[in-house]
């Protein structure tokens, strides 16, 4: 009970709909308005009235006046219980908008539902509203900790950061594309919206790559070669041109500021002598020396020789 309870502040986000579905398996105790307060409780007896609803509805016509009786809850209970890849996808889009702060009427539209539907997912199944200012709560409990992450990142879990660290307008790009939206009303302009779509298309998937891809020495090499394309390709767009030099300016940042240095390919003299040697570098004494340091005592290592064979029978 205290795990769901409204004196939690780290209650789940689904906190409503597992009190409802615990009242009816009789796992938890009435709803009351100390317990869930107000509008919780109100909540919590609209999803409890819906399930008896189902329960005791015989005839796909008796489900159906039940659905047609509550519409936000059926259609937010049908989104939440999807587990198809799309379905999956809309309700991460959901809920994502919901931690970028859109509304219930401007989430409506997007998903081309009722605002009621909304309410009724956001109160029922991702009720995080009132915690939004509790950073760690939402990234560490609602989103999932970075320090999780592995190059199989789920999407939608980028989504969500997104949404909840830079806002409903950088969600709308990563979601739908920079340039999504806008109709060519000339054949002259084919071209340049096409710059546009190119350029923009690079930096968003640049962006979930970033999101996406632990940072270690060798994904490092990665996520430049994707910000490059991204400045590439910013050229030939009219207005991503306008941010090539600031994109620039950070990529030579990011080089300098690296703690390694860039090679190409090894060269084989500073390693051959070693095979002639009755010494072998360790793997990491063999990596330095690729690159060209210097480890201490090496001259040491060269000079060592296998003894002479002896000359006599």
């Amino acid at each position: 009970m205290l795990e769901l309870s409204l004196t939690n502040s780290l209650r789940p986000a689904d906190a409503w709909w597992r009190r409802a579905i615990g009242i009816l398996e009789g796992s938890q105790p009435d709803t009351t308005c100390r317990t869930d307060g107000r509008l919780g409780r109100d909540w919590i007896k609209q999803a409890i009235a819906f399930e008896e609803g189902l329960a005791a509805a015989k005839t796909h016509r008796e489900r159906m006046d039940v659905a047609d009786r509550n519409p936000g809850i059926w259609l937010a209970k049908f989104i939440y219980e999807q587990q198809a890849p799309n379905g999956q996808a809309l309700r991460s889009a959901i809920e994502a908008r919901i931690l970028a702060r859109q509304t219930n009427d401007q989430i409506a539209q997007c998903l081309g539902c009722k605002p009621d539907v909304i309410a009724a997912y956001e109160s029922l199944f991702f009720n995080v509203r009132d915690r939004l200012t509790n950073v760690d709560f939402i990234t560490h409990c609602v989103i999932g900790a970075p320090a999780a992450r592995a190059e199989d990142e789920p999407l939608c879990r980028v989504w969500k950061q997104f949404g909840y660290r830079a806002g409903p307008h950088v969600l709308e790009a990563v979601l739908g594309g920079l340039a999504a939206g806008q109709v060519v009303e000339s054949a002259d302009d084919v071209s340049e919206y096409l710059d546009v779509v190119t350029a923009e298309t690079v930096k968003q998937k640049a962006a979930v790559a970033a999101a996406t891809i632990p940072v270690r020495e060798k994904t490092s090499f990665r996520l430049i070669d994707a910000h490059s394309k991204s400045v590439k390709a910013g050229r030939n767009a009219s207005r991503a041109g306008q941010q090539l030099e600031s994109l620039q300016v950070g990529l030579q940042q990011l080089l300098e500021a690296m703690p390694y240095k860039f090679i190409g390919k090894v060269e084989e003299d500073k390693l051959s002598e070693f095979d002639r040697n009755a010494a072998e570098l360790r793997t990491e004494e063999l990596q330095l020396v690729a690159v060209g340091y210097e480890i201490p005592g090496i001259e040491l290592l060269k000079n060592l020789k296998f003894p002479e064979p002896p000359s006599g029978p």
